[in-house]
């Protein structure tokens, strides 16, 4: 892990397409209906807990289903951790969730997968803003997201859980791009309550491992 994840003191601004925002839900045409799916069988042979990239693989069945040819705008997870031990964990959660937007025209396909499973257990429908994401993402990179999400574990997540062990369970991943289209991987935490606080916000280079950003704040446990 230290061999491949160097810090950097670089000042590069974070360009992050926030689709929660600019989606609004309505029902798309075509291809499965929107909503809980109720059980499906996992892929055969998929290794448990399911990481963001094969995830990718299993939302892109739904997706093709939906609508052959859309391409994926957007990939993030959400990962419940235990309480921590002694010292940083070794594995990634298999707790949590993963979610994958594919987009085709104005029209969008979020599909959610069960890390602990690999099973598609929600999926929606909604309206898309042309021209966000146009490339498409890929997910697999010489860093995996399981690297970055054990490296950010390091660098202060563990310590900021351990802190107040029954307030702080989660951390959250999300793949997108630098300016020059370089891939990153994001990985943020804060408090159960208010997720999206932000306290910890570590960026990563998917494909050299350099530490672009970090920003650490531990305010006192509520």
């Amino acid at each position: 892990m230290s061999r491949l994840v160097r810090f950097l003191s670089v000042g590069v601004g974070l360009q992050i397409v926030a689709l929660a925002a600019l989606l609004a839900s309505t029902t798309v045409k075509g291809g499965p209906a929107t909503g809980e799916l109720g059980s499906r069988t996992a892929p055969p042979g998929v290794q448990i807990p399911v990481t963001l990239e094969a995830g990718a693989e299993i939302a892109r069945a739904a997706a093709d289903a939906w609508s052959p040819g859309t391409r994926l705008v957007a990939a993030h997870g959400l990962y419940r951790w235990p309480l921590p031990e002694t010292g940083a964990p070794e594995t990634v959660p298999a707790k949590g969730w993963l979610v994958y937007t594919f987009a085709r025209g104005t029209a969008s396909l979020s599909v959610w997968v069960d890390p602990g499973s690999g099973v598609v257990f929600s999926q929606r429908g909604a309206s898309f803003v042309p021209g966000l994401g146009r490339a498409g993402l890929q997910t697999t990179y010489p860093i995996s997201s399981s690297i970055a999400l054990l490296a950010a574990e390091r660098i202060g997540g563990t310590t900021y859980r351990a802190a107040c062990p029954s307030q702080r369970t989660r951390s959250n991943l999300a793949l997108t791009t630098a300016t020059d289209g370089e891939p990153w991987w994001v990985v943020t935490y804060g408090p159960d309550d208010s997720p999206d606080a932000g306290d910890i916000r570590i960026v990563f280079d998917a494909n050299s491992g350099n530490v672009v950003s970090t920003r650490i704040d531990s305010p006192p446990c509520s």
